[in-house]
């Protein structure tokens, strides 16, 4: 089974504006994933994503059931851990830190 993020370009979104759309270049991304990949057995529910969502941005993920949506957001949270790759909230590398 192929999912959304294995069919996709795996390039992050550029992340660089104000809340209200002002560019802005020097400011780190509040969310960041690099070449993340979940793994369940043999099942690959997250292959390679890469992103980066600036603060105040609104941001979606959009696909059908199974794809991988609610893996990368609990990833993010921090309620799973990747297999492979990392999660940076504010430039700090969250990845193995539990969820509070």
């Amino acid at each position: 089974m192929e999912t959304e993020e294995e069919t996709t370009e795996n390039q992050p979104t550029t992340a660089s504006a104000d809340a209200d759309g002002t560019p802005n270049p020097g400011q780190a991304p509040s969310v960041t994933a690099r070449s993340v990949v979940k793994r369940f057995g043999d099942f690959t529910a997250v292959n390679d994503i890469n992103l980066e969502i600036a603060q105040g941005e609104f941001f979606t993920m959009l696909g059908p059931s199974g794809c991988g949506k609610t893996t990368t957001l609990r990833m993010i949270a921090g309620f799973e851990q990747p297999t492979a790759g990392r999660v940076l909230l504010r430039d700090v590398d969250v990845t193995g830190v539990a969820a509070n």
